[in-house]
């Protein structure tokens, strides 16, 4: 089965750390989290889904 971790797009103007809360709020309904540190960033190709490059921001 794996793991599943939430996920989700950072708003215009939100910092990726509140966004990753938000996030996590939305999908798992918990409340109380807080990110402990930035683990990094990565950029990552998602074709041939979409011609598009993301930057994706890792919390834990």
């Amino acid at each position: 089965m794996g793991i599943q971790v939430p996920g989700g797009s950072v708003r215009p103007g939100e910092d990726p750390a509140d966004a990753a809360l938000r996030e996590a709020r939305e999908e798992t309904g918990l409340t109380g989290l807080t990110v402990v540190r930035k683990l990094g960033e990565i950029e990552y190709d998602i074709s041939p889904l979409r011609f598009e490059i993301q930057r994706r921001h890792v919390v834990d």
